[in-house]
């Protein structure tokens, strides 16, 4: 008769534990506030200087190289690639070409997106005595835009293309970071 009632009571608790496990969840799902979005998050804008032949500019610390692009061929002059990992890594390049003109036109990059207005909005950014001609992809997902400055025949192409969780800020001061502290040499 013991061993019965002790089948009986371990069968009885095996069925409540079950029945725990395969009931609903109940619970609230709330969005995080900024200051929790951010918790623990280090996205160091500390600047990083790099000094070419050609040019010198800064990016942010948190970027790594990317050494399997940094090998330019004629007519690129000096080539530099970052990147930083995200929902969509994203991709800061600083190409330094030859053009052999005194037109930006001159720049493939530059050319094709200017013939394509409906994906490429044109503006004008001065920083310091720098006056950039910076296109911006409208169909991207996230942020895309390209700087585009004109000296001695030699064009520099800066791009920055990414998406991040938390939006375009972090991307645009990373984007102002290197025109800022963009120079020819």
């Amino acid at each position: 008769m013991y061993p019965l009632i002790i089948v009986v009571i371990i069968i009885g608790v095996i069925y409540h534990e079950m029945s725990n496990i395969n009931k609903p969840s109940i619970g609230v799902v709330t969005n995080p506030t900024s200051a929790q979005q951010t918790a623990g998050l280090s996205f160091n804008f500390t600047p990083t200087t790099v000094t070419g032949t050609y040019i010198s500019f800064a990016y942010p610390k948190v970027l790594s190289v990317d050494t399997a692009t940094q090998k330019p061929q004629y007519p690129i002059l000096e080539s530099y690639v970052y990147k930083y990992k995200d929902i969509e890594s994203w991709l800061l390049a600083v190409t330094v070409t030859d053009l052999q003109s005194d037109s930006l036109k001159a720049d493939s990059s530059y050319y094709a997106r200017l013939l394509n207005p409906a994906e490429y909005q044109l503006s004008t950014v001065t920083v310091h005595n720098n006056t950039f001609q910076v296109m911006t992809d409208t169909q991207a997902v996230g942020f895309s835009k390209v700087a585009f400055l004109l000296h001695n025949n030699m064009a520099v192409d800066i791009s920055l293309t990414g998406n991040d969780d938390l939006g375009t800020t972090n991307l645009q001061k990373t984007f102002n970071i290197v025109l800022g502290n963009f120079n020819w040499r």
